[in-house]
């Protein structure tokens, strides 16, 4: 099968996943223009508005859980693994590097909000150039 060729599957991960990072970058908009404008909640409510954002987020990895249960082709499951593995190795190299700097030139520290789209981009490169490998 050529990569280009979009199985069932991978069409309903783009619908779940791209659904899933609309409401995670409206949510943090929202929130982020809430806080802004002087709304700072307190205790449980506070706690609540912070895990909504990560809602999204659970909704986007779920979405690339079901499309390795629903992909038929396993060397597509495969490379979508590969990709994976490869963000999570990124990010924990770009976090490790940057405590340490962190740690001994004191620079700013690290905004982990920015983990997961972070990882979310090392994922895709990885994805396209294993696509780009295995064409």
């Amino acid at each position: 099968m050529n990569w280009s060729q979009k199985t069932p599957a991978v069409r309903r991960y783009i619908f779940r996943f791209n659904w899933a990072m609309f409401f995670y970058v409206v949510l943090s908009l929202v929130l982020a223009d809430l806080s802004l404008h002087g709304f700072h909640p307190r205790g449980a409510l506070a706690c609540i508005i912070a895990l909504l954002p990560a809602t999204a987020i659970i909704g986007a990895i779920v979405s690339g859980g079901l499309y390795l249960a629903e992909e038929t082709d396993e060397f597509q499951c495969h490379l979508f693994v590969q990709s994976i593995l490869w963000g999570v190795g990124g990010i924990m190299v770009l976090t490790s590097v940057w405590g340490w700097l962190q740690i001994y030139i004191h620079i700013i520290p690290f905004f982990t909000i920015w983990t997961y789209p972070i990882f979310l981009l090392f994922q895709s490169i990885a994805w396209g150039v294993l696509a780009w490998r295995n064409r």
